[in-house]
């Protein structure tokens, strides 16, 4: 058989396979562009506060329940005591689903009636049933769907009512409205006011001379107009439902009424 033949240059020694370097870093990895984190803007409610300077003419100081003022002759005041006689207490409505009693040194005004419509109950004392020019303060706190407040100079038929009056309610909004021959007319548009306490006592003070108004609510003056549709009449409390509302009560603890 032939002899296989070797070139003379072969090397004799096996060559030993070598194996391939591997690079065990890790790839740096290599980031896009930064996506800001989505953010919302809070929403803000803001509520406007509309507070009227004081009258600079015009208008007096107004006094409030805990005490008199010098320039006023007092004509009603009350912190209302138990066994107190009510019958002094005159209460004006075409509703008849209401009370009123003296409760732990309130006067309780209790509208029980479920009437879609809502309603409004008016109590004036003696001595407080032909004003003109004067002032009020009553310390009240509303309790359930409703509002309370205070009503000036007026004055009813056997067909027609007349009166001034503004209220509050726990929503910490007021309004001023007039009824001139039973017709209702806003005068101070319902508004929002920080100084209204909601579910607690508020001190409602107004004073009259003339045609010039003034609201106060806890020593804040909220509100002034003038309006000369009604010269006098009967000084007292003002209570309504809202409609639809459920029963609705108002306590107030102090009532005084002064005459210029």
């Amino acid at each position: 058989e032939p002899t296989e033949t070797v070139p003379a240059n072969a090397d004799s020694t096996a060559t030993e396979a070598i194996e391939p370097t591997i690079d065990t870093t890790s790839p740096t990895e290599t980031t896009g562009p930064t996506v800001p984190t989505p953010t919302r803007a809070p929403v803000v409610v803001t509520r406007p506060i509309q507070n009227a300077p004081t009258p600079t003419t015009g208008i007096f100081r107004i006094p409030t329940p805990a005490g008199n003022d010098g320039d006023f002759s007092e004509v009603v005041s009350s912190d209302f005591v138990e066994g107190e006689d009510l019958s002094v207490w005159a209460v004006s409505t075409d509703q008849t689903e209401f009370t009123t009693q003296i409760v732990d040194g309130n006067y309780v005004v209790d509208i029980l009636s479920a009437d879609p419509e809502g309603y409004s109950v008016f109590s004036y004392p003696d001595g407080a049933a032909s004003l003109g020019d004067g002032a009020m303060a009553v310390r009240v706190r509303v309790e359930g769907d409703g509002s309370a407040g205070v009503m000036m100079r007026r004055s009813e038929t056997a067909d027609t009512s007349s009166m001034y009056e503004c209220h509050i309610a726990n929503t910490q909004e007021f309004s001023c409205w007039k009824q001139v021959n039973n017709e209702w007319t806003e005068i101070v548009a319902l508004q929002y006011n920080a100084a209204i306490i909601a579910n607690d006592y508020n001190t409602i003070a107004v004073g009259v001379v003339g045609t010039d108004f003034v609201l106060q609510i806890n020593d804040v003056d909220v509100a002034s107009w003038t309006d000369d549709a009604l010269a006098s009449g009967a000084w007292g409390v003002f209570v309504e439902r809202n409609g639809g509302g459920a029963s609705m009560k108002a306590f107030y603890d102090a009532v005084l009424i002064v005459r210029d």
